[in-house]
């Protein structure tokens, strides 16, 4: 794959980020008692989300569940407080809605960090809106979302804007003053910013000093992008490096692409079988991402209970050996062949 460090070097470097984090400012639990992290538990590692000061579970989980089986989605999110998660993300209505019963079901909301999303990517009429409409919209889906949630507040607030490009980069900042309006009445604690456009990023981080956390893609496809994002490779103007320079946390989407690792014959061939789900390509591409010190949180979709189990089993089991890293690498070259047209971006994000 091109852009791409050798095996060498990745496990060289993969082993010295792990134990560089502390130095880099992504303490872990070790150093942090245990009684200031909200849902510890000792199975899991925790890191601090930039200056929200948040404690927050090295793995979370992630939205774009829909299945309509409320009783198994209960199961989920139990069993993730039982394993220490404690960040909770939503993206659409459906999702606040699950999430929302399922915490009422477990009584698990004091255990948990919760992400509401405004989806100005998928709303046409935004483009469209006036300032003051736009704003009102702004506040009127954190209150929908309040109650699919069956909560008052929620922990982050968070935008995803259009990937068109910089023509929409006014609604960031439109937004942001209707984020600090929610925040004064006490509806919301941080915001965040989700995009797959890392020069919208770094623009937002520099320009709008309200944004709080960011979200990207990164997983291993994507290494070589991610490693011109890195501090002392790229120099000054990394993304990484300005968000740790303003103290802003980072959580990442995305770790297995979107479950297009998984959905290829050679996957099935190789994997089928396992007895071990940590042995498994799935937990490489996880660890590979845990490994980055500069990342606060990732959220992979889990749908089931025993998702959640194989996920938090490898959040310890620390940088990738050189079989490990050959072996995710063959099976993504796999993906990267057989991308459908909707995620073709995944090309263009890697060559970035």
């Amino acid at each position: 794959m091109p852009d791409r460090m050798d095996r060498r070097e990745f496990v060289k470097r993969s082993a010295g980020a792990a134990v560089g984090g502390v130095l880099l400012g992504a303490p872990l639990a070790a150093q942090t008692e245990a009684p200031k992290i909200r849902n510890y538990q000792e199975a899991m590692e925790y890191r601090r989300l930039g200056r929200t000061e948040m404690m927050a579970s090295h793995l979370g989980l992630g939205g774009h569940h829909l299945s309509g089986d409320q009783a198994m989605r209960n199961q989920v999110v139990a069993r993730c407080l039982d394993l220490g998660i404690n960040y909770f993300d939503t993206t659409s209505d459906g999702e606040a809605d699950e999430l929302g019963q399922a915490l009422e079901a477990c009584k698990g909301r004091d255990r948990a960090y919760v992400v509401r999303d405004f989806l100005d990517a998928r709303d046409p009429n935004l483009r469209k809106a006036t300032e003051q409409e736009y704003k009102a919209c702004v506040l009127r889906r954190l209150d929908d979302g309040l109650r699919l949630l069956r909560i008052d507040y929620v922990d982050v607030y968070r935008m995803t804007p259009p990937e068109s490009g910089m023509e929409e980069f006014h609604n960031v900042q439109w937004f942001a003053e209707a984020f600090l309006q929610a925040k004064q009445q006490g509806k919301c604690g941080f915001m965040g910013l989700s995009t797959h456009n890392p020069e919208f990023q770094a623009r937002a981080v520099q320009e709008v000093p309200t944004v709080d956390v960011i979200y990207l893609p990164y997983n291993y496809v994507f290494s070589g992008a991610a490693d011109r994002l890195f501090p002392n490779v790229t120099g000054e103007g990394s993304l990484f490096e300005l968000c740790r320079e303003r103290d802003k946390g980072i959580v990442t989407i995305k770790p297995f692409l979107k479950t297009a690792l998984f959905n290829t014959d050679a996957f099935q061939e190789r994997y089928e079988g396992k007895k071990r789900a940590e042995d498994t390509v799935a937990a490489f591409a996880l660890r590979y991402v845990l490994a980055n010190p500069h990342i606060t949180v990732t959220i992979p979709g889990m749908d089931t209970v025993e998702h959640v189990e194989a996920n938090v089993a490898v959040v310890k089991h620390g940088p990738l050996s050189e079989a490990e890293v050959g072996e995710l690498d063959r099976q993504t070259r796999h993906v990267m062949a057989s991308l459908p047209r909707e995620y073709q971006w995944f090309h263009r994000w890697r060559a970035t």
